[in-house]
């Protein structure tokens, strides 16, 4: 083989490679992958080789495992997956490693303060350790063995809107229900699980209830090569304390992969308190026989370390002896001392109401301390694109205390050239942290904080600057835009993306905000001309994509048709509002998706994702609700109507199962955007004013109805309101502690005011909106309609 002037080494090294395994026909497929984009410096991020290699291992051994094994009691994604007469169906043939695409849901728990999230899925099992082996809990009666995993009807919920799952079915004349929740004790995180099962029958009833160690979790299986069982009550596995029983068992076994699911026996069980299996597929189970009378309960409680912890037989007796009905109700104390501390509303919609407070709660369990993660399982871990959000919510919903704790930990994630990498190859970074950090001076006037970190603040600047040189001798509409890059906002393949242009005009366009606060007056002029150079390269390239397709329009990127991936470019609206809401721009693009990209009332991401995306969706509902546009509230009842029954959403939805379909189950970005999206439906801030109920709806605007929000911080300062409908007649009041007041307060309504009467001077009517003095705490309104209660 002659290298010619060129090939590149990489090329000539991966021809004789391919050559050798007699494959080299499959090189003209990755070479043209390559002209599908655009050519970039980092083809693909090496951060995410281990967790991508992982999940295709993992697949590979469902694969090889689970077909073999379908007399197992699988969970309860694998049991609709694998049978040929449900919707959640997948050939296998072609696919070599089997994941879960159809019922990607779960619901984080844990201990207020943790850094471990167990999780539960639809069915009550739960995962105690991160992406470990999961606990299952069976009856058999009437001889037939009863796992939730393969029933139709469970209901599950929280424990008053807060992270106390609640999982609950009816079968064989028993009502059963679980409750799993975390707490610290002793130093260790833990999962703690009740369980009640009654007696509803007229009748005495004979029971076995078994709780089982199974070798899986919702991603698939986890490997389980060691269980021992100690007489004292504890599981170990894999050589570390995991299961603590509270009531010792009557009798308990073991199985590994050659004999079979320790399932496959019962009744009938063989004694065996230890056992090895190479093949990482051992099984365990610990009895309780018992009779109920008609109407009598019997409960259980074990506890789960949440990591692989050493024996301690100080930790097993501690863990055996607590209080589970007391531990929980300090729980449900502690999370609700939480809750006050923040943003409080109370509004006609109880739904909307539990749903806020169980995102708050959901919130809290992802801050993770010095940092805060975007999922329980699949996503945990940090990256400054989620946590832009993620942080942001934290601050605006009061929590700025917390919010700090992460950003004071940002120079550190820097490089010392002054990149704010997550991933190497996607370049939004720099603009995500430095908006973060500048939304929270905004919300806080945390000066020591925004000087603290300034000069991390001004690296950045200088990196964005030196990146768009890469881009300057060109003379086509990528001109002194960003590199091409990787996106893992699955915008498509590698390109010149807007998504990480706007960021890195915002960051510049706050780092310039920054030095003014600071009185840095020469990195004040000097960001001011990095940042016109930067939207002026911007402008030029916009207008050339305008000139190609016909439309003032924002694709993914200047080389783009109009497609999904537009869904990045409404950044520059929400939420960077670098454009005005009513910007030919952002209406033609959102306008475009709403007609092209959406299932239902939910965008569809037909990038990589292939489902409906609850975050997506909320952004494009932000978009609405800045244009007071009541087209919001059909994206937001959709929302709810995909979200799980304790108030959960995947990254995407599959559109036929209604299960999750890609990333983590329980997505903590998701939260983040409901949370920010129900807080702008009651008040936000834009320019110099704040707009109260911007979208209002006639359901909230019954007689005797009350909108009340609590301790919300806004750009001015915090401030409380109280809205009371009588009939035709609307109060406000209006209590604030602004920092610097505003230049008015605007107030949508539903109806056309007829008059209004505040107590600080006169007030403004333009048909349903009314335009307030910000020294207004007290308004009564005259409207022209009145609501009636659903």
């Amino acid at each position: 083989m002659i290298i010619g002037p060129v090939m590149s080494i990489k090329r000539f090294l991966l021809e004789r490679i391919v050559s050798r395994l007699r494959m080299k026909g499959a090189l003209h497929f990755l070479y043209a992958m390559e002209k599908v984009g655009h050519s970039s410096e980092v083809a693909f991020p090496m951060e995410m080789l281990p967790s991508g290699v992982k999940m295709h291992l993992r697949g590979f051994m469902n694969f090889h495992s689970i077909q073999i094994n379908l007399d197992w009691i699988w969970p309860y994604w694998i049991v609709r997956q694998f049978d040929p007469k449900s919707r959640s169906f997948i050939p296998r043939a072609m696919n070599l490693t089997h994941v879960n695409q159809t019922h990607r849901n779960w619901t984080a728990v844990g201990a207020i303060g943790g850094k471990r999230e167990p999780i539960v899925d639809p069915r009550g099992l739960v995962t105690p350790w991160f992406d470990g082996w999961s606990l299952d809990f069976w009856l058999y009666r009437n001889g037939r063995l009863i796992a939730p995993s393969r029933l139709g009807h469970v209901k599950q919920s929280l424990r008053e809107a807060l992270p106390i799952v609640i999982t609950t079915f009816t079968e064989e004349g028993l009502r059963v229900r679980f409750e799993a929740w975390g707490d610290l004790i002793h130093g260790e995180e833990v999962l703690i699980e009740k369980i009640r099962i009654q007696n509803i029958l007229n009748e005495r009833a004979d029971v076995k209830a078994y709780w089982s160690i199974r070798p899986y979790n919702p991603e698939g299986l986890s490997l389980i090569r060691r269980l021992q069982y100690h007489d004292e009550g504890l599981w170990e596995v894999n050589h570390a304390m995991a299961q603590v029983l509270q009531q010792k068992p009557d009798r308990v076994t073991c199985s590994d992969q050659r004999v079979g699911d320790v399932s496959i026996v019962l009744p009938d069980i063989e004694l065996c308190r230890s056992l090895e299996c190479e093949a990482g597929m051992a099984t365990a189970l610990s009895e309780y026989s018992f009779s109920l009378n008609p109407g009598e309960i019997k409960e259980y409680s074990t506890i789960c370390t949440t990591k692989p912890v050493r024996y301690s037989q100080e930790l097993m007796q501690v863990l055996q002896k607590v209080d589970t009905k007391k531990n929980k109700n300090e729980n449900i104390l502690k999370w609700k001392n939480i809750l006050s501390r923040g943003m409080c509303i109370s509004i006609p919609d109880s739904k909307i109401e539990e749903c806020f407070e169980a995102n708050k709660c959901f919130l809290h369990l992802f801050d993770d301390g010095d940092e805060i993660t975007p999922g329980p399982l699949t996503y945990h871990r940090f990256w400054f694109r989620d946590a832009a959000f993620m942080i942001h919510a934290l601050d605006k919903l009061g929590y700025g205390d917390a919010a700090r704790q992460k950003l004071a930990t940002y120079p550190g994630r820097q490089r010392v050239d002054g990149f704010f990498m997550s991933q190497n190859g996607e370049w939004d970074g720099n603009g995500e942290a430095i908006w973060t950090i500048w939304e929270h001076y905004r919300l806080y006037g945390d000066q020591e904080l925004i000087r603290d970190v300034y000069p991390s603040l001004r690296r950045g600047i200088f990196w964005i600057k030196r990146k768009r040189r890469k881009t300057h001798k060109k003379t086509g509409p990528e001109q002194g835009l960003l590199p091409a890059g990787f996106s893992a906002e699955h915008l498509g393949p590698n390109d010149y993306f807007y998504w990480d242009d706007f960021w890195s005009l915002a960051g510049i366009r706050d780092g310039m905000e920054a030095s003014r606060v600071l009185g840095e007056d020469k990195d004040h002029e000097v960001f001011k001309k990095i940042y016109m150079d930067f939207w002026q390269d911007l402008q030029r390239s916009l207008k050339m994509v305008e000139n190609r397709i016909g439309k003032k329009t924002l694709p993914a990127s200047p080389y783009r048709r109009m497609d999904a991936g537009a869904i990045g470019s409404i950044s520059a609206l929400y939420p960077l509002r670098l454009l005005k809401p009513d910007d030919e721009w952002i209406v033609n693009t959102v306008d475009y998706l709403r007609q092209h990209s959406f299932f239902e009332d939910g965008f569809f991401q037909n990038m990589i994702h292939s489902g409906v995306n609850p975050y997506l969706t909320a952004q494009i509902a932000q978009c609405y609700i800045y244009r007071r546009s009541r087209e919001a509230w059909p994206l937001i009842d959709y929302l709810l109507k995909i979200a799980t029954t304790t108030f959960t959403w995947p990254e995407a939805v599959h559109p036929l199962t209604g299960g999750g379909c890609m990333g983590d189950g329980h997505h903590g970005w998701a939260a983040a955007e409901m949370l920010l999206l129900i807080r702008n439906l009651l008040l936000f801030e834009e320019d110099d004013r704040i707009v109260l109920t911007p979208i209002l709806p006639r359901e909230w605007t019954w007689k005797g109805a009350v909108i009340q929000v609590e301790q919300a911080p806004t750009y001015f300062g915090p401030m409380d309101f109280r809205i009371e409908f009588h009939g035709g007649d609307v109060s406000l009041e209006i209590q604030e502690r602004f920092r610097k007041a505003p230049a008015c307060f605007e107030w949508n309504f539903p109806f056309e005011i007829q008059r209004a009467e505040g107590d600080a001077g006169p007030v403004e009517i333009r048909g349903n909106v009314l335009f307030l003095s910000s020294k207004t705490h007290k308004v009564q309104v005259k409207t022209a309609g009145v609501g009636k209660k659903p």
